[in-house]
């Protein structure tokens, strides 16, 4: 069993490598330092809003390339207290 510690309206994000790995025609990838802004833009959404504006963002960059991994994406967010 894996504890995770969440501070209040803290966010947890899980994903798979085919976010990552997504790529342009081209051959640039998505990478994780796009990830990782497209993360922290989004750091006071809901958990929704966070996975919805992530796949946005992964859509808006592969302009409608067919996806070669399939991918993964979990979002939780704890509530402040």
């Amino acid at each position: 069993m894996i504890q995770i510690n969440l501070d209040p309206c803290g966010v947890l994000e899980l994903y798979t490598g085919g976010i990552t790995k997504t790529q342009t025609a081209s051959g640039e990838f998505f990478g994780e330092k796009r990830l990782h802004k497209s993360i922290a833009a989004n750091d006071t959404c809901s958990a929704v809003q966070i996975w919805d504006n992530l796949m946005s963002d992964v859509h808006d960059f592969t302009k409608d390339e067919p996806l070669y991994d399939d991918i993964g994406l979990i979002v939780l967010r704890r509530d402040g207290v």
